[in-house]
């Protein structure tokens, strides 16, 4: 969340079904941290999805979702979506 926002309630953010078959996508999550800020941009199959940048101090995770302080969440409430593979790497600074 970002100011206690839903990502589909942030200005700029992709509106509406953007995956309409039942195929595997590629969404691509990056995420980069500068000092207090940070910048999070995504891809689905190779594509700009959505990009935010601003203050570290601005994202929250919803309160039915736990996990611990700092930690990158990834999930649905739809029952008609499936992860099925997560990979994650360090940048080179």
């Amino acid at each position: 969340m970002v100011n206690g926002k839903f990502g589909k309630d942030l200005p700029g953010a992709v509106q509406g079904k953007q995956v309409k078959d039942s195929e595997p996508h590629d969404l691509e999550v990056t995420v980069r941290q500068a000092g207090p800020s940070a910048i999070i941009t995504t891809t689905l199959d190779g594509q700009p999805l959505y990009e935010w940048a601003g203050p570290v101090s601005s994202l929250s995770q919803h309160s039915d979702w736990k996990s611990t302080h700092g930690a990158f969440a990834l999930g649905t409430v739809a029952s008609d979506w499936v992860v099925s593979e997560v990979k994650v790497k360090r940048l080179g600074k």
